[in-house]
């Protein structure tokens, strides 16, 4: 059953589908490439705040109970707060 458009222009038509697919793809990966990135140095400053012992604690705790991390967030905050002013006297 033809379809009234000329077999060329259908060909033209895909093809550039299939760039702008392949395009979308690219600049998708990108963004999550940099996403992994600052993910991960968001998570190297953390534990060079607390330390990679702390860190390892927290992560553990996310796995064991999810909802208790705002819990250790202020934990080792108050944790770093004290050994810093213990550090000035």
């Amino acid at each position: 059953m033809p379809s009234g458009i000329p077999r060329q222009t259908r060909t033209r038509v895909r093809r550039r589908l299939h760039l702008a697919g392949l395009r979308l793809k690219r600049a998708a990966s990108r963004v999550i490439r940099s996403v992994y990135l600052v993910n991960a140095a968001v998570w190297t400053a953390a534990g060079a705040l607390v330390g990679f012992e702390v860190l390892d604690a927290l992560v553990g705790g996310m796995v064991v109970a999810p909802e208790a991390v705002p819990l250790l967030l202020v934990a080792l905050a108050l944790w770093w707060w004290v050994r810093n002013r213990r550090g000035e006297r």
